[in-house]
């Protein structure tokens, strides 16, 4: 039988067992992210690619599924200017990224109407609109917008490394701007958008993937710009699945023409990185390179006589100022000038050698030449539209050559003075000094319409197209009643266009609402058009107003009143033109158009649904612009002007939460 001391003795060599076989095992490490940045030089000069290359590891092993922020600065700026700010995918699908929140993009003007492109030497403006479906959350709205040679023209963020944003749960609309210089590469240009934690010299990582955005940009010089001999590079690749040994998760952008000469750090930051970031420097320097020449011009097929706009902004030089153009026409007459712009007029018709030759500060001097065709007088360009196409038996159909061009005699554009019409029907030529007709069908088929042009020389340009026309019983859409749009009878206080059919105006705001009404069909109608607001409980009717024998081709606009006093704010509302049945309208969409109101809460600049640091950004960086070109969110007593006065209505609501 044990006695107590042999007990604790056995029970002390069992521990001590134990633990001896555990220390034995292997022990779990914790899997600690690092990464690591590498630059492909150590210095650059002017349009040189910088390479940006990054790793992510565990104990060693890569990872291949995450997502690296990268910035890049320049080590002289007075305050936190970011060159760039991107963010990079490894090989694999990334992981740990908020898939509640979404980001779109849409290049507008200053009027918030969409864009297609921007010409050099303006300022581009996007919607940049973060929707969050899931919690709110904190962090870094950042963009940088890139040319079409991977030049970067513009970085900026909502909120500072010091001063983060909160998105809550819904819509955020912001506005990102770009300068487009007068060197920007003409062509196919890219906004990128992420949010980070933080500015990643600081640590911050993506919270989404990359959201980007292209549109072009043309020369500002020149009725129509021709790229002609642009500069030639590869496009960006970010979130590639590259092997490359230098990297898993590799980027580039080329220097500026015109950088700002020194060192420039550059950061990668990911997810739980231990330590927060890394960082690597390397130099822009000037070099004895010759610069780089090119031009554009335009029109691309110039004429005798006509103006040739050339534009030369596209030439850059390695050590940053180009001093002199040097341009040799090919027809025995030269140029010299300090302008990248300069226009030339070709006196006889053939192909001419242009030359140019760029100098720069060093002095040192490179050349470019392209062969410009000009042609002799040309006849006019016939071109028509058919409304509607197609047609219906017995309409009166619209044919339009408003489209059609005059030629060119060599000195100027001799205007277009007939136009005849052969509708192919069997029906006489019917020949008008009006670029616009109408015709009846009376037999059903396709018909081959033929329109030529005359010009005061006598000279002709001839087009057709093929016309249907079919049975108003079986045409569908049959278009009588067509709702053109709803808008604002009048600019309220604090309007604010989004985008098509999307307005914010203040809480409060009492004014008008127009409706504009077109007939389209063969008939004269009469009907009523009801108007009315809605959200997600309630629809209540703004009024109802009659429309009497509103003719063919015929518009009218109706005019209700509205008033947002009563009315929640950061909510959207609906806002609905409904028509009263029309006759043989096959197609309700025609009698039903729709646009959303935000309703914003007082000093709430951004609608966002709150007063805060926000809304006092965009009445500082517009404080004292007229509207345009200021921002027409900051002028909220929609007087003209950002001033005093609405800094007040923020002041006054300051940290207020509309919700």
């Amino acid at each position: 039988m044990f006695t107590l001391a042999q007990g604790l003795t056995l029970l002390l060599c069992i521990v001590l067992i134990a633990s001896a076989m555990f220390a034995s095992l292997p022990m779990a490490k914790a899997l600690t992210p690092q990464v690591s940045l590498a630059t492909s030089s150590s210095a650059y000069s002017c349009m040189e690619s910088v390479g940006l290359y990054a790793n992510l590891t565990s104990s060693g092993s890569p990872i291949r599924n995450g997502v690296v922020a990268v910035e890049v600065d320049f080590s002289g700026a007075p305050s936190w200017q970011p060159v760039l700010l991107l963010s990079m995918k490894g090989s694999s699908n990334p992981s740990a990224l908020d898939n509640n929140i979404k980001v779109f993009i849409t290049p507008i003007n200053i009027n918030w109407v969409p864009q297609t492109g921007f010409e050099t030497g303006t300022e581009a403006y996007f919607n940049v609109t973060l929707i969050n479906s899931g919690s709110p959350v904190t962090g870094l709205l950042a963009w940088s917008v890139l040319d079409a040679a991977s030049v970067p023209l513009g970085t900026n963020t909502q909120g500072s490394p010091e001063i983060l944003v909160t998105y809550y749960t819904g819509e955020t609309t912001v506005l990102a701007s770009s300068s487009i210089p007068s060197w920007a590469a003409v062509g196919t240009a890219t906004i990128y958008v992420n949010l980070f934690t933080n500015a990643p010299s600081v640590g911050g990582f993506p919270l989404i993937n990359e959201t980007s955005s292209t549109f072009s940009i043309t020369s500002s010089f020149g009725p129509s710009a021709k790229v002609i001999g642009s500069i030639k590079s590869p496009s960006l690749d970010f979130g590639s699945a590259s092997t490359d040994p230098k990297g898993l998760y590799n980027a580039s952008y080329r220097v500026p023409p015109e950088p700002a000469f020194g060192t420039y750090v550059a950061y990668a930051a990911a997810l739980n990185a231990t330590p927060a970031y890394s960082s690597t420097t390397f130099d822009v320097n000037p070099t004895s390179t010759p610069p780089s020449a090119t031009f554009t011009y335009s029109p691309s097929a110039p004429y005798v006589n006509g103006t040739v706009y050339f534009d030369a902004s596209g030439s850059f030089s390695y050590n940053g100022t180009i001093t002199n153009y040097s341009w040799n026409w090919g027809d025995g007459s030269k140029n010299s000038t300090s302008s990248p712009y300069i226009t030339h007029v070709f006196k006889a018709q053939g192909i001419y050698l242009v030359q140019l030759k760029v100098t720069d500060s060093q002095p040192l001097s490179s050349i470019f030449e392209e062969n410009v065709s000009v042609s002799g007088p040309t006849p006019p360009v016939a071109n028509f539209a058919v409304i509607p196409d197609p047609t219906w038996l017995n309409a009166y159909t619209t044919f339009n050559a408003s489209t059609s061009t005059p030629g060119w005699n060599g000195t100027g554009h001799p205007p277009i003075v007939s136009y005849a019409w052969n509708f192919g029907d069997g029906t006489p030529v019917n020949t008008t000094s009006s670029s616009v007709t109408h015709h009846q069908f009376t037999k059903l088929g396709n018909f081959t319409t033929t329109l030529t042009v005359k010009d005061t020389r006598g000279l002709n340009g001839t087009t057709a197209l093929l016309v249907q026309v079919k049975n108003a019983s079986s045409f569908y859409p049959a278009v009588n009643i067509i709702v053109t749009g709803v808008g604002f009878a009048a600019p309220p206080k604090g309007l604010y266009l989004i985008a098509p059919n999307y307005y914010q105006p203040y809480q409060g705001w009492a004014g008008n609402v127009s409706v504009k009404i077109l007939n389209n069909g063969t008939t004269t109608e009469s009907f009523s058009v009801t108007l009315s607001y809605s959200n997600a409980t309630y629809s209540p009717v703004l009024g109802t107003l009659d429309v009497t024998n509103l003719g063919f081709l015929a518009s009218t606009v109706l005019t209700y009143s509205w008033n947002t006093s009563l009315l929640e704010p950061t909510m959207n509302y609906t806002i609905t033109a409904q028509t009263s049945t029309i006759p043989g309208e096959k197609s309700p969409s025609n009698e039903q158009y729709s646009i959303i109101a935000r309703v914003k809460g007082p000093g709430d600049v951004t609608g966002q649904g709150s007063v805060n640091g926000v809304s006092l950004h965009v009445i500082a960086v517009n404080w004292l612009k007229t509207v345009p070109p200021g921002d027409p969110r900051a002028d909220i007593l929609g007087e003209g002007t950002i001033n005093g006065e609405d800094l007040h209505i923020v002041a006054r609501n300051w940290l207020k939460i509309y919700r």
